[in-house]
This record gives C-alpha cells, sequence and structure tokens, in this order.
C-alpha cells in the first residue's frame, strides 16, 4: 500500500504547520472543546475503550484543522486523516503501554497548543505522527520509504 506512506509524508510535513496555526488562532471556544475532547480519549484510556479512543482522536485532529481558520488546510487536513483512521485495527493490539504513550502525546500537544507555544505545538505533532508511523510499520507491516526517514531521520525501518 504506497499510499500509506504518501500519506504519512504528507501528514509530517504538512500537519505541524498546520498545528502551528491553530496554536495562534484557535478561540477560546475552540480549545474548551479541545479540552472536553481530551477528558473523552482520558476516559477511553483508562476504560480500554478501543472505539472511544479512536473517535477522541478522529475529534481531536478535527478540532485542531478548524482552529487553523482556514476552509482550505481544514480539507487538507480532513484528506491526511485517513492516516489517523489506519490506527484503529492498531489500537486493539497494542499493550496499555502504548496506548498509553499515545494518550501522552496528545496531552503535550494539548499543552503546546494551550499555551499558544506554536514552536512545541508544531514539535509535539512531529512527535505524534512520527509514533503512529512506527506503530503502522511494526503492527501493519507498512514499508516505510527512505523518504519517510530522511525527513525524520528518528524514524526505524525505512525500506524494509
Amino acid at each position: 500500500l504506497p499510499w500509506i506512506s504518501d500519506q504519512l509524508e504528507a501528514l509530517l510535513i504538512f500537519e505541524p504547520v498546520a498545528v502551528g496555526m491553530a496554536a495562534e488562532r484557535m478561540t477560546e471556544a475552540e480549545i474548551k472543546s479541545l479540552e472536553t475532547c481530551m477528558v473523552s480519549l482520558s476516559k477511553a484510556v483508562l476504560e480500554n475503550n478501543t472505539r472511544l479512543i479512536v473517535s477522541s482522536h478522529k475529534k481531536f485532529h478535527e478540532i485542531i484543522a478548524a482552529g487553523t481558520h482556514n476552509r482550505s488546510i481544514a480539507k487538507m487536513l480532513e484528506r491526511l486523516a485517513l492516516t489517523y483512521e489506519l490506527i484503529s485495527d492498531v489500537m486493539q493490539r497494542i499493550e496499555q503501554e502504548r496506548r498509553d504513550k499515545i494518550f501522552a502525546l496528545h496531552v503535550n500537544l494539548f499543552k503546546a497548543i494551550t499555551s499558544r507555544n506554536t514552536d512545541k505545538a508544531k514539535t509535539e505533532s512531529c512527535e505524534m505522527i512520527k509514533y503512529i508511523t512506527i506503530l503502522l510499520s511494526e503492527y501493519e507491516g507498512v514499508s516505510l520509504p527512505d523518504k519517510l526517514t530522511r525527513i525524520s531521520p528518528d524514524i526505524p525501518g525505512g525500506n524494509k
């Protein structure tokens, strides 16, 4: 499935910039929605509710996309969100420690956005994408091309 690696590459290049924009532009109401989503995600992780984890994760990223206040960017992020949907099958098979890591990455991103720290938000977005990339590689056998490891050399497994 070469399109998956294309999606991951586009996500790694594009989403951190959009997240930085959202950190600058989100309204207080959007921040509150993001906080509510974090509470839902926390509950899902504690209850080991995979379906709620996946839906909360998706909602989290939808709120951020809307927070860019740019319809074109939000639409592009929506198309790239297919990558996050692929993780739903993986979520059912990973151990709790890795679910906790995914939650921690969301918390870090949430904190960066709510503190309006655009650089930190971009960094945290990259960290989340890298971790999801690693999970897809390990659990779904997604071959990661050199182009991904060149963008981010700490992603293992290029050209498996």
